[in-house]
C-alpha cells in the first residue's frame, strides 16, 4: 500500500469536516449536561397550600386599617409625638390608592424637632403599636447652637396602610 502525501487542500478539507463533527459533538455534550443539571422534580413538587395563602392574606387584611380608623391612628401618632415633648410643624396629608390591590396609603409629612433619642423612641413605639404604619421617608439634621448638642430637626413621612372600604 502506497501512502500518498496530502496536499494542503486535502488537509484543509479534512480539518473542516472533522471540525464540524467535533463542534456538533461538543454542542450535544453541552446540551446533555445542561439538561441533566436541571431539576426534574415536577412529579415530587407539592402543590401550593391554598389554605396557607388564604390565612396569610387574611392576616395581612387584619393588620390594615379600615378607612374609619385612619383619623384615630393619625391622631394617636400626633399624641405620641406630643407625649415625647416633640415640636411638630405644618403637617401635609396625602392619599394614594393602588388600583390592582385596591389598598390605599394615607401619609402625613411632618417636621419634628427635639432630642434625637425622643424622635427615635417615637418612631420605635409607633411602629410597635401600629402594624399598619410605615416610615416612608426620614431625614434628620442636627441643630446648631449652644444647647443643641442632642437636638435635631427631622422631617418624617408616616404612612398608614388602609384596606378597601367594601370589605
Amino acid at each position: 500500500m502506497k501512502i500518498t502525501s496530502l496536499s494542503l487542500l486535502d488537509l484543509q478539507l479534512l480539518v473542516r469536516r472533522q471540525a464540524l463533527s467535533l463542534l456538533l459533538i461538543v454542542l450535544l455534550v453541552l446540551a446533555a449536561f445542561i439538561f441533566l443539571r436541571q431539576p426534574h422534580h415536577q412529579g415530587d413538587a407539592s402543590p401550593p397550600d391554598l389554605n396557607a395563602e388564604i390565612k396569610a392574606m387574611q392576616q395581612l387584611r387584619q393588620t390594615l386599617l379600615s378607612p374609619g380608623e385612619v383619623a384615630a391612628a393619625q391622631q394617636a401618632f400626633l399624641d405620641s409625638a406630643q407625649a415625647f415633648a416633640l415640636k411638630t410643624g405644618r403637617i401635609d396629608y396625602a392619599q394614594e390608592t393602588d388600583s390592582q390591590s385596591r389598598l390605599s396609603r394615607m401619609s402625613m409629612r411632618l417636621p419634628l424637632s427635639g432630642p434625637y433619642a425622643d424622635i427615635r423612641r417615637l418612631i420605635s413605639t409607633s411602629l410597635q403599636q401600629h402594624p399598619a404604619l410605615a416610615i416612608r421617608q426620614l431625614s434628620i439634621e442636627r441643630q446648631t447652637g449652644e444647647d443643641s448638642d442632642s437636638l435635631v430637626q427631622a422631617t418624617l413621612t408616616v404612612e398608614f396602610l388602609i384596606s378597601e372600604a367594601d370589605r
